[in-house]
């Protein structure tokens, strides 16, 4: 059931047996020069498609808009900062408690959102709700160690190619290579860089670790439809599960 598409009498009606809603945020941002700004908006969207078919629950419209500012000297990007997604998210997540959300389920398509989510999650939880993120590109290693990948490289090319090939321009794809702070300070994707094999959180502007824009070993070329379906299958199977045994928690 899709909040948008319904009136206020049938929205009346659903909290009335249920107090569950799920939010898809997502991300306007660099994904390299052969990937779609929006592609972490499309994968959460697309499971909402996918997943309205086998659960009883509210989806609300998916907020297209995250938290990129690393990404800003890339054309295209979009950024509400931390703090704007932050009392964006909680001015949706409040009006849904006032008409009887007690829990949200984010299905997050951006890491930089991570924070603002969490900060919203203890605000619902501070009047007895509760909330749980879902972070797809962290979840599909967990259920195929096969399904790893970097920020713009195969695997999430892999998986808007299932969704649309037209959003991917595989011959725009560059080679990339990630700029160390140091000999002994080794850039770890966009998450920090490795020393001594441990690694450390830096944070930086996406340009000052690559140019490309994409980091990561799994090259955009390598990308292909069936492994970003079977991804998707599986999130969606993981996802129906986890969200039916979540619906159940009384609080």
């Amino acid at each position: 059931m899709r909040l948008e598409m319904i009136s206020w009498a049938i929205a009346k009606e659903y909290f009335e047996r249920k107090d569950i809603v799920v939010l898809p945020v997502g991300s306007i941002e660099n994904h390299g020069a052969h990937l779609a700004l929006g592609t972490d908006y499309l994968v959460p969207v697309k499971l909402v498609e996918m997943l309205e078919k086998r659960l009883d629950v509210l989806f609300a419209p998916a907020l297209p808009y995250g938290n990129a500012d690393n990404h800003m000297s890339f054309p295209g990007t979009v950024s509400l900062g931390e703090e704007g997604l932050y009392q964006t998210v909680k001015s949706i997540v409040m009006s849904l408690y006032n008409h009887g959300a007690r829990k949200v389920v984010f299905l997050n398509g951006h890491g930089g959102n991570i924070n603002a989510l969490s900060r919203v999650g203890i605000d619902l939880n501070r009047k007895g709700g509760l909330s749980a993120i879902l972070n797809w590109w962290l979840i599909t290693p967990a259920l195929n160690e096969k399904w790893a990948g970097g920020h713009a490289g195969a695997h999430e090319a892999s998986t808007v190619m299932a969704i649309n090939e037209n959003y991917v321009y595989l011959d725009r794809a560059e080679d990339t290579e990630l700029i160390n702070l140091s000999e002994n300070l080794i850039s770890n994707n966009l998450n920090g860089v490795f020393y001594k094999n441990i690694n450390i959180p830096v944070p930086r502007f996406t340009e000052n670790i690559t140019k490309t824009g994409w980091a990561g070993s799994d090259h955009p070329k390598e990308a292909n439809a069936q492994w970003g379906q079977d991804m998707l299958n599986g999130l969606c199977d993981f996802y129906a599960d986890f969200i039916e045994e979540f619906e159940k928690i009384k609080l």
